[in-house]
């Protein structure tokens, strides 16, 4: 398993291990859904069908993030046998790798037990766990996070609350953190005057109160 590390020891200065945090799920088909994914939809590329000359149908492709970097940037994927195959097996690996923090697998019904109830503050502890494991292996410093939607709040909540409780300085562990489409100030109904918000808040719909939970719900 992941038998084939190349360039340990010889990385490029300033390249880091790179850990992806995926955004929101959706119930539980949508994290059943989500594990079976090797990266969690990070390797998938941004794909359109759009209206094309004379009304033809015209197919645009892009590569994924993921691909992006692997191409541009030499870094290594190593997901042979798992990550944490991987990380158990090898004591040294190349800081320039990409990592997926896979915090939903926990949550999913299709590994043959009882499935456990998700929330963002033990996302953010699973991946400091992560990134522990990364610096030890790797001996680089620090990582880098790159996060989309609900996953730079699993990323904030590390850095505002786990971290610092803990008595750690946030920047010994983490270099740059990336969020995209992340709600950094919460979500807001275009319509009925603030009802929905209220609703989803009282209720906790759709996971609504797990980041008021973690502590992380401004900056």
């Amino acid at each position: 398993m992941c038998s084939a590390l190349p360039g340990v020891g010889h990385e490029p200065p300033g390249k880091l291990p790179i850990v992806y945090v995926r955004g929101f799920a959706g119930d539980t088909s949508g994290i059943d859904k989500v594990v079976t994914d090797p990266f969690y939809g990070f390797n998938e590329g941004s794909t359109h069908v759009r209206v094309g000359p004379g009304e033809k149908p015209v197919f645009h492709q892009f590569e994924s993030p993921l691909l992006r970097l692997h191409l541009d940037d030499g870094y290594h994927v190593l997901v042979e046998g798992g990550q944490e195959s991987c990380l158990d097996s090898h004591r040294d690996i190349p800081a320039d790798s990409i990592w997926v923090h896979r915090f939903y697998d926990a949550s999913a019904t299709s590994w043959g037990a009882d499935p456990r109830e998700f929330r963002l503050e033990d996302a953010a502890a699973d991946l400091l766990r992560l990134i522990r494991r990364l610096r030890e292996r790797t001996g680089a410093p620090r990582v880098f996070l790159v996060a989309h939607s609900m996953g730079g709040l699993v990323c904030r909540c590390l850095l505002q609350k786990i971290l610092p409780e803990q008595g750690e300085d946030p920047a010994d562990f983490v270099d740059k953190l990336f969020t995209y489409g992340t709600p950094h100030g919460g979500i807001v109904f275009d319509r009925g005057f603030g009802v929905f918000e209220r609703l989803r808040d009282t209720f906790g719909i759709q996971g609504a109160t797990s980041s008021a939970r973690a502590g992380c719900t401004s900056i």
